[in-house]
């Protein structure tokens, strides 16, 4: 139920702002039609454009730094959770992979969390941020710089991925192999030197090994669901937010409102970009 409600009231603010956006627009045309060309139809799309701005501020900036809260939460769940999953698959037989688990994964951890509050949401907010300014005043012409900004930051998240998917590969392969030569050898001397029962009990550790590799895929699970639950909200929120604010750039261009359309266009590329970050971590994460 609390998750419902949660998830009912992060939809709830996308669907006010569509409704201010769209009584922003039906200002603005009443507007251009009761202006004449010239300096005074320049006022009023320039009102029109901080109109839209006013609007949609509250919502927007709030729904980027749910961005930058949910993958806190990530991080700090996930220091807390490397050490019992590293212990667990210890316990289970994988003494390398555990350890190489919990150094690999500290160290992504508090990379992702430095990368993230000191580059890609201050940029996220800086792209933002030159968005509205080139839209409120278009002689400035920072569509260019905007679009340096968004590659950067593209760019930045492929590069962690990368270096993510890289480090993790090379401990699983590394650290697999380790295990299983050590459990071979396990196996090998518990059969060939305990008289008798050596082979019964070559058996037995194998199925104590498989018993509590059921409990590392069980905490494993808890772990992906609990991930889930933290950017549930988050990501639906952003996800909401660019809808009602492509259905507002739809309304401006139907109406002919130009600047504000456009406005609202590059901020949807904006949240396009805290999407993409959100997801690219949560997926690290569950990963």
């Amino acid at each position: 139920k609390h998750i419902f409600e949660s998830f009912t009231a992060a939809l709830r603010s996308p669907l006010i702002m569509l409704g201010k956006i769209t009584a922003a627009t039906m200002l603005c045309v009443l507007v251009r039609s009761m202006s004449a060309e010239g300096t005074v139809d320049k006022v009023f799309t320039l009102i029109c454009v901080l109109t839209t701005v006013l609007v949609i501020s509250d919502t927007v900036t709030d729904s980027l730094y749910s961005v930058k809260t949910s993958m806190e939460q990530m991080n700090s769940f996930m220091m807390s959770y490397i050490p019992i999953f590293s212990s667990v698959a210890t316990a289970g037989g994988s003494a390398a992979a555990g350890a190489g688990y919990y150094g690999v994964m500290l160290i992504i951890c508090e990379s992702a969390g430095i990368l993230a509050d000191t580059i890609l949401v201050p940029f996220l907010s800086a792209v933002l941020a030159v968005t509205l300014v080139s839209a409120i005043n278009p002689s400035l012409d920072l569509g260019s710089l905007a679009e340096s900004v968004k590659k950067l930051v593209i760019w930045l998240l492929g590069i962690v991925m990368t270096l993510f998917t890289g480090l993790l590969s090379i401990q699983s392969f590394a650290g697999a192999a380790a295990d299983n030569l050590s459990a071979r050898a396990v196996k090998f001397a518990a059969s060939s030197f305990i008289p008798v029962i050596g082979g019964s009990v070559s058996e037995a550790y194998s199925a104590v090994k498989g018993s509590i590799g059921v409990i590392r895929t069980s905490v494993g699970v808890i772990g992906v669901i609990i991930m889930s639950v933290i950017v549930a909200k988050p990501l639906l929120t952003l996800l909401a937010v660019k809808l009602a604010v492509w259905i507002g750039a739809t309304i401006n261009d139907i109406f002919g409102i130009s600047n504000s359309g456009g406005l609202l266009k590059s901020i949807n590329s904006v949240l396009s970009i805290g999407v993409s970050i959100l997801a690219a971590y949560s997926i690290m994460f569950v990963i």
